[in-house]
């Protein structure tokens, strides 16, 4: 005698949990990769920030430490100050203003700083020698990018690499950078070495 071994197959409501379950579940690990998509986005926007930070502040130290007294900063409308945006030095031997660091932006807005360039400029006199010492640098904001008060005393860098401090820029930061202030700030002392 043979017996028929029954077949069972799965019922409505098993279907119905078993769905539900496995739709939790891949709800789970879509929420997992995105939110570690947005913790990875903002580490690589901090890494970047310090790498330019880095980069403009060796850049500036390279130029500004063999350069000779006195060192002149001009403000954005390009007159002598104590504090700008413009830094104009010379190495041993050349005339003050041969060589210059600048912070340039596409926009003229300083506080936007997706557009920024630090632009060292070995040879004022020779076009085409400019090298951008680092990009998404602002001046902290009430702050100039260097303050030089004389031969007495060194020069005075202060820059934000990252998102803008400006609130009028907010906005813009996060679609770029993802929520949240993401950014580095920097104040350093550079003199130079022939005084």
């Amino acid at each position: 005698m043979r017996t028929h071994a029954a077949r069972r197959g799965f019922t409505l409501t098993e279907l119905i949990v078993a769905s539900a379950i496995s739709a939790l579940a891949g709800i789970g690990i879509m929420s997992l990769v995105v939110y570690s998509s947005r913790i990875g986005r903002s580490v690589g926007i901090q890494q970047r920030s310090v790498v330019e930070a880095q980069s403009a502040l060796e850049g500036i130290n390279r130029a500004v430490r063999p350069a000779t007294m006195p060192l002149r900063v001009r403000d954005d409308d390009g007159n002598t100050a104590a504090a700008g945006n413009w830094l104009e030095l010379a190495w041993q031997g050349e005339t003050l203003g041969t060589r210059t660091i600048r912070l340039v932006s596409d926009d003229d807005n300083l506080q936007t700083p997706w557009d920024n360039r630090l632009v060292y400029d070995p040879n004022t006199s020779q076009a085409g020698d400019e090298v951008v010492l680092a990009r998404w640098v602002t001046p902290i904001p009430g702050q100039a990018l260097f303050t030089y008060q004389g031969d007495a005393s060194s020069l005075v860098v202060r820059l934000r690499a990252g998102d803008s401090l400006d609130e009028s820029v907010k906005a813009v930061n996060n679609a770029k950078s993802g929520p949240g202030l993401q950014g580095t700030e920097i104040t350093a002392t550079v003199a130079p070495r022939n005084g």
